[in-house]
């Protein structure tokens, strides 16, 4: 998508504390988000059909984040 994604100070802490508020999960880094959007075969999903706000998700993956 090619898309840039700037995150705010309080986006980046609450996303690398991710691991902190759902089992089995870890905290995310800003660079990866960043990969993901660049991932040839990223899915988009917008909206989220999982979103009471009609936010977006996006799946892809990020070597940084070994995936």
């Amino acid at each position: 998508m090619g898309e840039e994604i700037q995150w705010d100070p309080e986006a980046i802490a609450y996303i690398r504390a991710r691991g902190e508020r759902y089992p089995a999960a870890e905290g995310i880094e800003p660079e990866w988000t960043q990969e993901v959007m660049a991932d040839v075969d990223l899915l988009a999903l917008e909206p989220d059909p999982k979103s009471r706000l009609g936010a977006s998700r996006f799946i892809g993956r990020s070597p940084s984040a070994g995936g």
